[in-house]
Order: structure tokens, then sequence, then C-alpha cells
């Protein structure tokens, strides 16, 4: 069970970075779907 909770955090934490790329680059629809991502895996 451990692994599996640190394997979504890392997800959630891959998620993030990616919208914050996707912010920069004005991508605000995938920088919302990958925040819920984000959420969702925590």
């Amino acid at each position: 069970m451990k692994e599996d909770a640190n394997r979504r955090l890392k997800q959630a934490d891959h998620d993030l970075e990616m919208a914050r790329k996707n912010l920069q680059i004005n991508g605000y629809d995938i920088c919302l779907i990958l925040c819920q991502q984000a959420i969702e895996n925590i």
C-alpha cells in the first residue's frame, strides 16, 4: 500500500509540473485538466 501511495504522489507531482508548464504557454485547458488529475491522485 505504501508503494501505491508513493507512486500516486509522484504522479501528482509530475502532473503539477506539467500544469505549470502549460500555464506558462497559455495552455489553460490542459493546465486545468492536469490540476484535476493531481488532486485525484492525492
